[in-house]
């Protein structure tokens, strides 16, 4: 890795941080000043009682937008995974909840990805598609859109950045604890149940706790497992309890259902901070694929009295080096 991308308290141990465009400065030059932007960002946003989200944008989100677009040579991050699809979604979603999605993308402050061509290009397809909408939208004709999808398609600009910082600046300051020691114990957390549940059972413990950073988390807003972005409940359970959450600051990993959602979180909570932490959250559950970016020196725990069968696993956790509580 080139150590213009190297982020203090973190290591990688996948060979992908050892490749293109890891080991190339000009792919991201600013990626230093990005890291330090945010950070100051962040903390001036929490000081002044203001808002901000950042969402990520990944191989899940991209293949969700397969199954709206048609394909075309327009689409250079065309992916498709069957591995992905029945973790997120069993179909594509209706158009109301496209619109959801679409206000989403437009509504954060910061949209992320991963370094690499790939992920660049599964962004720049989709946020193509909401400027689509949103040209749509703007001359009212939302309808004739979804009924003609060939238009998203069109006047597609390959020469267009939309990558607001590398999702990498995220993934690096969770492992590194950054994120965690800033706001100690003034933490929300927004997942899985079952990851959810982990978590606050690993809470039980001091070592846990002290590895950590954090005393407790303010609140736990579960989601289904599976499919969330298909379960009728998920915006009124999870609007209701940020709603009622005394903590402003909210990490999130909840898949492509994430989108169904934010494009409100701001609105119910005019002074809540709301970050897409994505594999952060598995992390904090002490199962992380310690492969992930900037994970390398990521230490894991593991309850040898919980039952782990019913966990859906992003990745392969790292037993080998586990603490057993």
């Amino acid at each position: 890795m080139n150590r213009l991308y190297k982020i203090p308290g973190t290591s990688n141990i996948d060979q992908e941080q050892n490749s293109y465009p890891y080991t190339d400065e000009n792919f991201w030059p600013t990626f230093q000043e990005d890291l330090k932007n945010f950070q100051t960002t962040l903390i001036n946003t929490y000081e002044t009682n203001n808002s901000l989200s950042v969402l990520r944008m990944g191989h899940a989100e991209h293949n969700l937008f397969n199954t709206l677009v048609p394909f075309t040579n327009y689409k250079k991050g065309n992916l498709i995974s069957k591995d992905i699809l029945p973790r997120h979604y069993t179909r594509s979603p209706p158009k109301e909840t496209w619109i959801k999605i679409f206000e989403s993308i437009d509504s954060c402050d910061y949209v992320t990805t991963q370094l690499g061509i790939d992920f660049k290009n599964w962004l720049r397809d989709i946020i193509h598609y909401k400027n689509v909408y949103l040209t749509f939208k703007n001359s009212g004709k939302i309808d004739y859109l979804f009924n003609n999808l060939n238009e998203f398609n069109l006047n597609y600009d390959e020469k267009n950045e939309n990558m607001d910082m590398p999702l990498d600046i995220i993934y690096g300051l969770i492992s590194n604890k950054w994120l965690l020691e800033t706001f100690k114990n003034k933490i929300a957390l927004i997942g899985n149940y079952d990851k959810l549940q982990v978590i606050q059972n690993l809470m039980k413990y001091e070592e846990y706790k002290k590895y950590i950073c954090n005393d407790y988390f303010l609140d736990y807003i579960t989601i289904p497992q599976r499919q969330a972005i298909e379960n009728n409940d998920l915006e009124n359970t999870v609007f209701e309890q940020v709603k009622k959450s005394n903590s402003r600051i909210f990490y999130i990993g909840a898949g492509v259902s994430k989108l169904k959602i934010f494009h409100k979180l701001k609105e119910i909570k005019p002074n809540g901070i709301f970050i897409d932490v994505g594999y952060g959250i598995d992390a904090i559950a002490g199962i992380a694929d310690c492969n992930r970016p900037y994970f390398g020196s990521w230490q894991n725990y593991k309850m040898s009295n919980y039952n782990y069968s019913n966990i859906d696993f992003c990745g392969k956790p790292h037993w080998n080096n586990v603490i057993m509580l």
